[in-house]
């Protein structure tokens, strides 16, 4: 059985932020994590424009992390409903957008990482909230795989797969995310899951409880799980010769 850990929304505006949390998952046993990258972040440089990120995580990629594609500019153009507006807070980006609009900022985010060196293989939507056209162009543009409530892949195999995420935006969300972190993570190493998720948002380290929290949340389920990361993972359910991962 396995964990996938995601550092979400990596850019050049947080990178000293995401080098303290892959350090203290490293301390606490954590050998692969998927690192969810920006291209063109909203109101940051570009990928391509910081020599000091695109090396940072060229290092974390030759030590087994995997590059994902997380949205193209993390900001959504149009949030609509209860879910683009509170939950996402504005950061859905996928939501609500129709096919081609999708397929051409994939296409965009994937040009922004090709050209820095990167081959990524999938694609998280921010707030892991995307739609069918949205998912239709992330299969169509020749990535394997997206997420929401689990691994959707390209070739129509889904993994359900729970995800424990931490709230950083006041106190009530600190305490009761911690909390419902417990308490999920209890509940899902008695369950028999292929796979369960972690995620981590650089947010998370500006509150020391909160992370600390979640590091020791991860170090107890490491103790049951190998640690995989999203190409991992889909390398199980995939015989293209494009998907490499760790096997057992």
């Amino acid at each position: 059985m396995k964990i996938i850990v995601s550092i979400h929304d990596i850019s050049s505006k947080n990178l000293d932020a995401c080098k303290k949390i892959v350090m203290d998952l490293e301390g606490a046993g954590l050998q692969r994590m998927s690192l969810l990258v920006i291209p063109e972040p909203k109101g940051d440089i570009p990928l391509t424009g910081s020599s000091e990120l695109v090396s940072w995580l060229k290092d974390r990629e030759a030590k087994g992390d995997e590059i994902v594609i997380h949205g193209l500019t993390h900001h959504s153009e149009m949030p609509r409903g209860i879910l683009g507006r509170y939950y996402a807070r504005g950061v859905a980006e996928f939501h609500t957008i129709g096919y081609e609009r999708s397929r051409d900022k994939v296409k965009r985010a994937m040009e922004i990482l090709h050209k820095a060196g990167f081959e990524p293989v999938g694609f998280v939507p921010p707030a892991w909230l995307i739609n069918k056209e949205g998912a239709a162009a992330i299969a169509d543009v020749g990535l394997y795989y997206t997420t929401h409530t689990g691994i959707h892949l390209a070739n129509g195999n889904f993994v359900f797969s729970p995800v424990i995420v931490f709230g950083a935006r006041n106190l009530l969300t600190q305490v009761f995310s911690s909390g419902l972190a417990r308490l999920m993570s209890s509940i899902l190493k008695r369950a028999n899951l292929p796979c369960i998720r972690v995620a981590i948002h650089p947010s998370d380290i500006e509150v020391p409880k909160l992370f600390q929290s979640a590091v020791e949340i991860i170090g107890d389920i490491l103790h049951q799980r190998q640690a995989f990361t999203y190409r991992d993972m889909v390398a199980l359910f995939t015989t293209s010769p494009g998907i490499k991962g760790v096997r057992i």
